[in-house]
């Protein structure tokens, strides 16, 4: 886009779309614009070199603001659905992670999956043989991977192997 004094307000030159899988983290999607951004940068500057270039203003009704993340965005509130809390740990996966505590053990998730149904009350662990599940407002959430404060990520197997009497307490 063409700078101008406000912020996100230049006409546009080039527009590149990216959809953004079920599977996407917060990293495979940076990876992918970082890419996506390079190709589009010279194929932009190209363009606007050209005797004669179309730009489009940018609507102002569609323009966002992406804020800092904060430490309260990593905080996973078990109120929420499964889907939302599943789509906050991809968001911030690599880092800064989603965090909760569990059995008064404080842990960032690292990934997870939804499960369809839950009986429990939101926010409290299930120990189902060697997985981890933890009910949420709509739905479950089976914990694949995650990393204990101090420790190194480990799968949701060796967290119970490890806690396992906190976790039944």
């Amino acid at each position: 886009m063409r700078m101008v004094e406000r912020l996100d307000a230049g006409p546009m030159i080039l527009q590149s779309r990216c959809p953004i899988s079920a599977t996407d983290t917060g990293g495979t999607l940076h990876d992918r614009l970082a890419e996506m951004g390079g190709a589009a940068l010279v194929a932009g500057i190209d363009l606007l070199l050209a005797p004669a270039h179309e730009e489009r203003e940018q609507p102002e009704d569609q323009v966002t603001y992406a804020r800092k993340i904060e430490r309260a965005d990593r905080q996973i509130d078990w109120q929420r659905s499964a889907v939302e809390i599943e789509r906050q740990i991809r968001a911030l996966h690599p880092g800064p992670l989603a965090s909760t505590a569990l059995a008064g053990i404080t842990a960032n998730i690292v990934t997870a999956e939804v499960m369809a149904e839950s009986a429990g009350e939101p926010g409290k662990a299930t120990l189902q043989g060697e997985t981890l599940e933890i009910h949420t407002g709509a739905g479950a959430l089976r914990i694949l991977t995650l990393q204990p404060a101090g420790k190194n990520v480990m799968a949701a197997r060796e967290f119970i192997n490890g806690y396992r009497q906190r976790l039944l307490a």
